[in-house]
């Protein structure tokens, strides 16, 4: 295990990660570091499924992280129709969360 994917597991045992997933917030589904996949829940104001997948791509991690919303069951993107019409906004809203628990929890002591 490299040195990255160690401090993303680190941070995934935290509090701050810990109480997102208390409140329902997203759920960690499997990591194949560099990747990572959440489950997040749907924006109660959408129709649609319950809950959607991001995927994270966590390479050079804690640095920049980037995400899309993910098709399960094809193993692919979420069509760009789909991804505007249930959910884009939720995963901009929950890759911000988590990138500023990363920011929080990998921050120099200085």
């Amino acid at each position: 295990m490299n040195t990255d994917e160690t401090a993303l597991r680190r941070d995934l045992q935290g509090a701050r990660f810990k109480v997102g997933v208390l409140r329902k917030r997203w759920e960690l589904v499997r990591i194949r570091f560099p990747l990572v996949w959440f489950r997040i829940p749907k924006p109660r104001d959408k129709a649609g499924p319950p809950h959607f997948l991001l995927r994270v791509d966590a390479t050079d991690y804690p640095g920049a992280l980037t995400a899309q919303l993910w098709d399960a069951r094809d193993d692919k993107a979420l069509a760009p129709e789909l991804e505007k019409r249930f959910g884009a906004e939720t995963g901009k809203k929950v890759l911000a969360d988590l990138k500023a628990i990363v920011g929080e929890v990998t921050k120099p002591n200085g």
